[in-house]
């Protein structure tokens, strides 16, 4: 957790399964100890509160899969941070998810908690192309997510994408951007591998 222009970056370093191409701090671990791991966070808040300068206009919680992660531990984490320190009434409070991790009992929670935006990471469409990334979902994962956060009222998300995939042809990249685009996010992220 640390403050970065103001911004609150909270890390869940849990995921369901360590992506091939993944170099981010993450273990696979489909039960994550949430309670173990929210109380660590909030001590460590506890012991770095002189950093925190307000107030803070966004929360980010990356990872790993934040959305791994059950809405009453977000909504822990975020009332932690905001009984401790000073955060915008408004602030954009930002959860990074996967697909598949995406439920709409999840998305109820992390709405109350105050999570305003989810940024998906979907990568690709494409079958051969996920499996040489080592990713666990499909396009129908994200369809559904995408309908789980849109029916929720979650309409601020963003897709992230990647280009200069292996197994990817052009005309792979062609349908996927065609879909993406068809998913209307109100931010499309592309990064390159």
């Amino acid at each position: 957790m640390r403050p970065a222009s103001g911004t609150i970056y909270v890390h869940i370093p849990f995921c369901a399964a360590k992506c091939l191409y993944c170099d981010f701090a993450s273990l696979p671990e489909r039960r994550p100890p949430e309670d173990r791991y929210v109380d660590a966070l909030l001590r460590e808040l506890d012991a770095r509160l002189d950093e925190f300068t307000g107030p803070a206009p966004s929360i980010y919680f990356g990872g790993g899969t934040p959305s791994i992660f059950s809405g009453a531990a977000i909504a822990r984490i975020v009332a932690g941070i905001r009984d401790r320190v000073d955060v915008a009434h408004d602030a954009e409070i930002t959860l990074e998810a996967n697909p598949g991790t995406v439920t709409a009992e999840k998305v109820d929670g992390y709405l109350a908690a105050g999570v305003n935006r989810v940024s998906m990471g979907v990568q690709s469409l494409r079958r051969p192309v996920l499996k040489a990334l080592g990713r666990i979902h499909g396009e129908d994962e994200v369809r559904e997510s995408v309908a789980i956060l849109r029916a929720a009222g979650i309409d601020n998300f963003n897709l992230d994408f990647m280009y200069g995939l292996p197994e990817r042809t052009g005309a792979m990249l062609e349908e996927d951007l065609a879909t993406f685009l068809d998913l209307a996010p109100a931010h499309l992220s592309a990064y390159c591998l």
